[in-house]
């Protein structure tokens, strides 16, 4: 009788039981390493998926966070820009505008003022416009009267030791007004277009007993219906001169003052506008 063998012929483990601890297993135990093995694997694999995946949506996230920084910092240095810009405008608005002294303002208004002289007297007239090698020059009416009522229409208008013929143009006896018009080129002056401020400084450029181109000055004290009250001291012969502000711009026309009892800076200039709608247009 032969005896049963102790190793297996296959792989030659010794037997247990009869049996081969490997390939007489039951079929579950000879796979599982197979099995586990698969299993390491796949999670391998899943492993090396998962973080190729999170690498490259870690990768996107950057990009997008750095396009985000970017477009931020832009936005940062465009308010920046214009915040300064703002600065700037605040800074220029809050500036104070240099105002002319008065001097300045007198030194360009004399050249332009002239002094009236008929037969009958003399007081100041000033420039108001030249075109075309003629100038106008305004006064009042009652500086020109006694020359009117006569038909005549001839005048003297004298600028240091010049003399120019002059010719009446326009008047307007109700407003006490006069155009005169001489064949010259003179420097006209500016015309204010706005009604002056009480408190307002202003300046006069006239010809108080012939002294030509004399300078007072004061303030608008009021505006009366027809006329605006001024501070600056007026004599004889600064009828028709300029009521100039510290601008340059004339307010009007001196036409008269109070005086007697003891009245002091009560003088009175025809407003600039009504020159314009009476006598000569601006």
């Amino acid at each position: 009788m032969t005896a049963a063998p102790s190793f297996c012929a296959r792989c030659g483990r010794p037997l247990e039981h009869g049996r081969c601890p490997l390939h007489d297993a039951p079929a579950r135990t000879r796979g599982l390493p197979t099995f586990l093995a698969t299993l390491a694997i796949g999670l391998a694999i899943l492993v090396a998926l998962g973080g190729t995946v999170t690498s490259l949506w870690l990768r996107s996230d950057l990009r997008s966070t750095r396009a985000e920084l970017r477009s931020l910092a832009h936005r940062v240095r465009s308010q920046q820009a214009e915040l300064s810009e703002l600065n700037r405008s605040v800074a220029t608005l809050m500036r104070p505008s240099p105002t002319p002294q008065l001097q300045d303002v007198a030194a360009e208004v004399r050249d332009s003022v002239f002094t009236v002289r008929t037969e009958f007297g003399q007081a100041t007239a000033w420039v108001i416009r030249s075109v075309g090698g003629v100038s106008t020059l305004i006064t009042n009416y009652h500086v020109v009267a006694g020359v009117w009522r006569l038909g005549g229409r001839s005048v003297e208008v004298v600028r240091g030791s010049g003399t120019f013929p002059g010719t009446i143009h326009e008047v307007s006896i109700a407003e006490d007004l006069a155009a005169i018009e001489v064949d010259a080129t003179f420097q006209p002056l500016q015309v204010g277009t706005s009604r002056p401020d009480v408190g307002e400084p202003v300046l006069v450029v006239g010809s108080p007993f012939g002294f030509q181109r004399t300078v007072a000055t004061g303030v608008v004290s009021a505006i009366r219906p027809r006329f605006i009250q001024f501070s600056a001291p007026v004599s004889p012969g600064d009828s028709g001169a300029p009521l100039v502000n510290d601008r340059g711009e004339v307010l009007g026309v001196v036409a008269r003052k109070v005086f007697g009892g003891g009245a002091e800076g009560l003088s009175f200039a025809i407003p600039i506008q009504t020159v314009c709608r009476t006598v000569v247009t601006c």
